[in-house]
């Protein structure tokens, strides 16, 4: 059974697909395709013109949560998911959280053209990353029982290689009220699987993106 899987270098929900393929230890093919001339044949497969596409043979899976437990499924060693059912509802859960509460405002911040908007958009973030932080409690990671990474810590991994990347810029860090949010997304950016979920051309990629879109906060990196 061939799997492939379609993918931008800078989407944050390919590289969650991206996270699960590596700390299962596959090496899958990624196919990355240029979200400003995507080709006819994604159009063909993806219902929804989005990444990420998972094509397992002539089937084409789409959506990041219903990717990452297909591959769970797929390849249960090592699950990801907890065993009990209530935490594996809690861990489907804090998908939709982070993709709402966390990714939206990060892109926000990533791309905003003014500082007020930067601001406002920081505000938002760190607003889902303290409820976050509340229920992570001092647990080391959020899935299941916080005892091992799991599929919650998936769902949330990738903000931290892009707040990598705005730290490196002198842009924005996180605060230290977040403190126990920025071990954990230490302790996440230190796993070589999530090393290896992250594109050779991301930073690069990222940085094009953000002065395509005039973001200021590349005018921290050239004070």
């Amino acid at each position: 059974m061939a799997e492939k899987l379609v993918s931008f270098t800078t989407c944050p929900y390919v590289q969650r697909a991206l996270l699960v393929l590596r700390e299962k230890g596959l090496d899958n093919e990624v196919i990355y395709i240029d979200p400003e001339d995507r080709p006819d044949w994604f159009w063909d497969k993806s219902p929804r013109g989005k990444v990420p596409l998972l094509m397992v043979d002539d089937v084409a899976l789409f959506e990041s949560q219903a990717i990452c437990e297909y591959l769970e499924e797929a390849h249960p060693e090592p699950a990801l998911l907890p065993t009990k059912l209530v935490e594996r509802a809690r861990d489907r859960a804090w998908f939709g959280f982070a993709g709402e509460e966390l990714f939206v405002p990060l892109y926000k911040m990533i791309t905003s053209s003014s500082p007020t908007r930067f601001g406002r958009a920081v505000d938002e973030l760190e607003a889902g990353l303290a409820k976050l932080q509340k229920e992570k409690g001092e647990r080391p990671w959020l899935s299941g029982d916080g005892s091992r990474f799991g599929m919650a810590d998936v769902a949330a991994a990738p903000i931290f290689s892009r707040l990598a990347v705005l730290e490196k810029l002198g842009a924005y860090r996180l605060p230290d009220k977040l403190a126990d949010i920025r071990d954990w997304g230490a302790r996440i950016m230190a796993r070589p699987a999530m090393q290896a979920a992250i594109p050779d051309a991301f930073e690069v990629d990222l940085l094009a993106k953000m002065k395509e879109q005039g973001s200021v906060a590349l005018d921290a990196g050239q004070a």
